[in-house]
């Protein structure tokens, strides 16, 4: 009896896992949604992979930037301006920040007395996000707030250096996990956003860190 070569070979099933590596690299490019996501809200924007809808005039009174985005025509793309791709009906701005620093800065905007006791130290780290989303934004009181308190700990008079000293190293910037790799830090932002005054106390109290663990 004849017989087709193909009848003994019979067909291969298909790879599931191939389907399932395409639903989960589909599921990876989809957005999520943040804590800040607002029914009212009437813009999104989107840092990384995340996504938050958020209230235009939030945003536009604390920064000048996004007060100028918010003015461009829709039809202008770009980094930061409002493209005429909708997410719920609302434009959508792609910002090119990590993640977690937009969500530290919609916490401030939106969740201050919730989330942010001021009184207490902040640490390098936060410090540094809001000297940089403060200068980029233009958010005038995120940069003030850094910068009195890199300011209050790194004083230039030496009344105010020994007031400070009486405390530790630090009285307005902590925890600290890492002493010497946070005081390195400070010396970094001191050149990177122009804070000169600051630069003596910081070298000062790298020099100490080092006379004393030696």
């Amino acid at each position: 009896m004849p017989y087709d070569e193909d009848d003994c070979h019979p067909a291969k099933k298909p790879r599931l896992d191939q389907d399932e590596d395409e639903n989960d690299s589909q599921s990876a490019s989809c957005p999520s949604r943040s804590e800040y996501w607002f029914k009212t809200g009437d813009v999104v924007l989107q840092a990384e992979n995340t996504q938050f809808r958020v209230h235009r005039e939030i945003l536009s009174r604390h920064s000048r930037v996004f007060t100028d985005t918010f003015g461009m025509p829709q039809s202008k793309e770009g980094e930061g301006s409002c493209s005429e791709r909708l997410v719920d009906g609302q434009p959508l701005v792609d910002l090119d920040d990590p993640v977690h620093e937009i969500d530290y800065m919609l916490s401030i905007l939106y969740d201050t007395l919730r989330m942010h006791d001021w009184t207490k130290p902040m640490t390098v780290i936060r410090i540094s996000t809001l000297l940089r989303l403060g200068k980029k934004y233009e958010i005038d009181f995120f940069v003030q707030e850094a910068l009195q308190r890199l300011c209050f700990d790194h004083p230039t008079t030496l009344a105010a250096w020994e007031s400070v000293s009486a405390h530790g190293f630090y009285v307005r910037i902590g925890p600290v996990d890492n002493l010497a790799k946070d005081m390195v830090t400070i010396i970094n932002l001191a050149n990177e956003h122009s804070i000169p005054s600051i630069l003596p106390a910081a070298y000062l109290h790298l020099c100490m860190h080092f006379t004393l663990v030696n």
